[in-house]
């Protein structure tokens, strides 16, 4: 089949180039028709040589791999869509420490799938230098507004001013 495709585009690109340099006529008109019919005769024996069996393996072959691509692609777009969620809610998180006076906050958010079909904030953990009541504060508003109970909300005191 690979040779019959050679033939093919080796027949392609010759009738190309021959019909490019000749001048308009019946010269140039009986050539293309010769061409037409060279092409003709390449495309049907490269489908004589088609195996109806090598066919229908192939196509087998493509369909599980259109099918692997599809749960792999969906897996990334999984992991991206949880990356970008985290950071969100990171951000969110120090805006929110900013606003109680703690500028120098880091968050970390892990995330858990919902059944409803969403990523919601799990485990949160602060560290930073900061004052006990700022992040008193920050604990509670951010538990509040992120659904993630007090005991899933975690401060690195080594680092506390």
């Amino acid at each position: 089949m690979t040779a019959a495709l050679r033939l093919l585009c080796a027949l392609a690109v010759f009738c190309g180039a021959l019909l490019s340099v000749m001048p308009e006529g019946s010269v140039k008109r009986i050539a293309a028709i010769g061409c037409t019919a060279a092409m003709l005769l390449a495309v049907l024996g490269a489908l004589r040589e088609l195996d109806p069996g090598d066919f229908t393996l192939e196509l087998a072959r493509y369909r599980e791999l259109g099918r692997e691509l599809a749960v792999r692609s969906e897996e990334v777009r999984d992991r991206l869509n949880r990356s970008v969620i985290e950071e969100e809610y990171e951000a969110y998180i120090c805006d929110e420490a900013k606003r109680f006076g703690a500028d120098g906050i880091r968050a970390e958010v892990t995330l858990r799938w919902d059944m409803a079909g969403v990523w919601l904030p799990y485990e949160i953990r602060l560290s930073g230098r900061a004052d006990r009541d700022a992040v008193a504060r920050l604990r509670e508003r951010i538990g509040a507004e992120l659904g993630v109970p007090p005991e899933r909300i975690s401060w690195d005191d080594e680092e506390r001013g």
